[in-house]
């Protein structure tokens, strides 16, 4: 038998990550576990010849002085090495829909004036709505992270009580109750593709939240996604921190009631193939960073508490279609894009999810899209002169495409070729025109590819669906498994997206070890 490490962690998404640099830093012993290549999840960054491309990261909250991202990263000596770019003030977000555009900014009062401008007659309902966000962002930033900050609450009790009829609401019923204006819906939540659901099925608290952080500050790496994945990773190795490449969890070794640590197998990188001999690995402490409910099966869903069963009863997050682009010889800050993103809308979101996702009907597609190389003066992921890297992604459902893989691989292929001309028609019709002409690599990412390379289950984004059933305070999952040295550290565990990663990673190391990062 295998000495057992302080900390078994298995998968290296970036809560996992983010919780291994801070326990090695703490001078534990580490092992990270990844079936995967690349480190990283999500967040990893791939080659394609000499460019590179970031598997789903597009831009980040939580990256300002004293927000979270920059804590994590000072506490690890990092955060004047790793640094990031505050997207354009005046719009960090620009949804287009036909003949109308909504530029979304930092802070509320211009929030409101770009809304008016759009409709003039709907001031009441624009000032409905903006103040369930002000009430919701207080709330939010009074809201404890461990109890030494329980008393922050008691000042913002009046937004908390006025907040609490929308606890279980979706985003198409507070729109509603606000009766804010068609047009407005759209435009204000032109960046649903973030949450991969439609404003009927989507809960309002897990869209404020989001909206409400990138409000506060987007940003972008100037160095790009891999510097601060290389640079984390590099810390837990710099503290004796063990990452292992191309090893899948095939079963947990448990006594009881308590998990020791996990057999593995070893992964063809070029298959996705598991073959060979196990492994057995063993820890004081595992920490599961893949998807919680298919750890629980692997382990016996029996030997879970009711209310953990309960918790872990989630449905998935739906899934993304991603065109991966270079182009030569044009510019794309001549055709609308700079240091922001661009959202394509059609004039009904739930009508366009219901459209590509229920239908895989992507003739009126709705996508988002940016220029990384607008984003950052850095070309280490671009270093073609006079080459541009770009891309778009939609949301996508799983079912159907691995039912067409499965079916006829011909098929399959072609059905990507044919949502690549759907998506490429629209951006040389409202964007670019002539686009085509000067694309010099094209790859598109599927549900499938996300379930091969990042293990996500169905493909799906974000770990958990955000329907309110699943946002719900008594049924969220956190790192509590009711079994003993086994903790979740995941975005279904926690928070989604890079900062609340980060965050959901730096929970779990203040609540095992008492030392909090502010």
């Amino acid at each position: 038998m295998s000495e057992p490490v302080d900390y078994l962690v298995l998968g290296s998404g970036l809560s996992a990550l983010s919780f291994s640099a801070l326990m090695a830093k703490q001078g534990k012993s580490v092992k990270i576990l990844e079936a995967h290549e690349f480190f990283g999840g999500y967040g990893h960054t791939f080659p394609a010849g000499e460019y590179q491309f970031n598997a789903q990261l597009h831009y980040v909250i939580s990256c300002g002085a004293g927000d979270i991202v920059h804590t994590f990263l000072k506490k690890l000596g990092l955060a004047e090495q790793v640094t990031f770019n505050r997207l354009n003030a005046d719009g960090y977000d620009r949804v287009f829909c036909g003949d109308q555009k909504l530029f979304i900014p930092y802070g509320y009062d211009n929030l409101r004036r770009n809304m008016q401008a759009v409709c003039p007659a709907a001031t009441a309902q624009i000032k409905a709505f903006i103040d369930i966000l002000v009430d919701f962002n207080k709330a939010s930033q009074a809201f404890p992270r461990h109890l030494s900050q329980a008393h922050e609450v008691l000042a913002e009790l009046p937004s908390y009580l006025r907040l609490f009829k929308y606890r279980a609401a979706t985003l198409q019923q507070v729109f509603d109750a606000c009766q804010l204006p068609k047009i407005l819906q759209t435009l204000v939540a032109g960046q649903l593709i973030d949450y991969m659901l439609p404003p009927k099925d989507l809960s309002f608290l897990a869209w404020a939240a989001l909206f409400n952080a990138y409000g506060k500050g987007a940003y972008y790496p100037t160095k790009h996604f891999n510097h601060v994945f290389d640079s984390i990773i590099e810390s837990i190795r710099a503290n004796q921190g063990q990452l292992i490449p191309n090893q899948r969890v095939v079963g947990f070794i448990t006594a009881q009631s308590t998990v020791l640590g996990v057999h593995t197998q070893g992964v063809d990188p070029a298959t996705g193939i598991c073959s060979g001999p196990q492994q057995a690995h063993y820890g004081r402490q595992v920490i599961c960073n893949f998807d919680p409910k298919a750890a629980a099966h692997m382990i016996g869903m029996q030997k879970f508490s009711r209310r953990l069963q309960r918790q872990l009863d989630y449905d998935y997050s739906y899934s993304s279609f991603v065109l991966y682009g270079i182009v030569k010889d044009i510019d794309l800050a001549q055709h609308g894009f700079g240091d922001w993103n661009i959202w394509h809308c059609q004039p009904d979101h739930n009508q366009a999810f219901a459209d590509m996702y229920d239908n895989a009907d992507y003739s009126k597609p709705y996508f988002a899209m940016n220029c990384r190389s607008l984003h950052t003066s850095d070309r280490s992921n671009c270093p073609t002169d006079g080459t541009q890297g770009f891309q778009i992604c939609t949301v996508a459902n799983y079912g159907y495409w691995m039912a067409l893989k499965l079916r006829s691989t011909k098929a399959y292929n072609r059905k990507k070729r044919e949502v690549l001309d759907h998506l490429l028609d629209a951006v040389e019709q409202h964007y670019v025109p002539g686009i085509r002409k000067h694309l010099v690599l094209k790859m598109a990412g599927s549900p499938t590819t996300n379930e091969r390379y990042v293990n996500s289950p169905n493909g799906g984004s974000y770990g958990v669906n955000l329907t309110p059933r699943n946002f719900s305070f008594f049924r969220k999952l956190t790192a509590d498994t009711s079994l003993e040295n086994f903790h979740f550290c995941s975005a279904a565990a926690g928070v989604g997206g890079f900062g609340g990663t980060i965050m959901t990673g730096v929970q779990l190391y203040e609540s095992l070890t008492k030392d909090y990062l502010d």
